[in-house]
């Protein structure tokens, strides 16, 4: 499900509503963006709360990046190095020691100190420990560890864009691909004004989620216009649009 079916399915919802054709592109994009951050939020607060919210934030999850341990820590720097995590962390999932396979376990501050103070869960190189600070991961033992793979959550910072063209009948027709080049054809006009006889290159970026959550994010976006997506409306809305592209 691209940007474009998104766009037709509100279309399609706000006609049946009797609201005309009443949002433009490019006020779509900018919801668009708005409720994916929203929607991102949401299911991050319901994180290992459920396997389906597991499942519905898999394409955010970054698995096993490798990191090297500088006496006891891994810098949260912009990830423009090799071994740096990415700039776009979000939540520490887990992580274990290249060398042994020994799991970290994952604590709090209050943890952190608890532990080194006491004789039985003090960390070691079989045991380590592992704590997410503002702009580092810390790790006991300091030494003898010095390849960590970490898995996490990322941001949700690729946002989405519904790139288009006008044509020559002044419909709206989506650019698809990002960085797909165009050559507007006579009467044709992109959105940023370029007229016909040039080439534009598309910006579109599509959401990451699933369908489903796409819907959802759908959801978000039309209240937002005043409009509650009732699973009826959402399933008519569906058959409109797909009856149109078989037509």
């Amino acid at each position: 499900m691209t940007n474009e079916d998104l766009y037709k399915l509100t279309l399609t919802i706000l006609r049946k509503e009797s609201r005309g054709n009443i949002i433009k592109p490019d006020r779509f994009s900018e919801l668009l963006e708005q409720c994916h951050q929203e929607y991102y939020n949401q299911q991050i607060e319901k994180f290992d709360v459920s396997q389906t919210v597991h499942d519905s934030l898999r394409p955010f999850i970054v698995e096993n990046e490798g990191l090297t341990v500088t006496t006891g820590s891994i810098a949260l720097d912009p990830g423009t190095l090799p071994g740096e995590p990415s700039a776009t962390y979000r939540h520490l999932i887990g992580a274990y020691a290249v060398t042994t396979n020994a799991r970290f376990d994952v604590v709090t501050p209050q943890e952190w100190i608890e532990r080194q103070n006491d004789e039985l869960t003090a960390p070691t190189v079989t045991h380590p420990i592992i704590m997410v600070t503002s702009d580092s991961y810390k790790i006991l033992p300091a030494t003898g560890i010095v390849t960590v793979y970490v898995s996490y959550l990322k941001e949700a910072d690729n946002e989405p864009f519904f790139d288009y063209y006008i044509d020559c009948n002044r419909n709206i027709q989506w650019m698809g691909v990002n960085a797909a080049t165009y050559l507007l054809a006579p009467d044709e006009v992109y959105r940023d004004g370029t007229t016909s006889g040039n080439t534009v290159t598309s910006i579109n970026r599509e959401l990451e989620w699933a369908d489903k959550d796409k819907i959802n994010i759908l959801s978000f976006l039309l209240e937002k216009l005043g409009i509650s997506l009732s699973g009826e409306l959402a399933q008519y809305a569906i058959a409109k649009e797909q009856t149109q592209n078989v037509a």
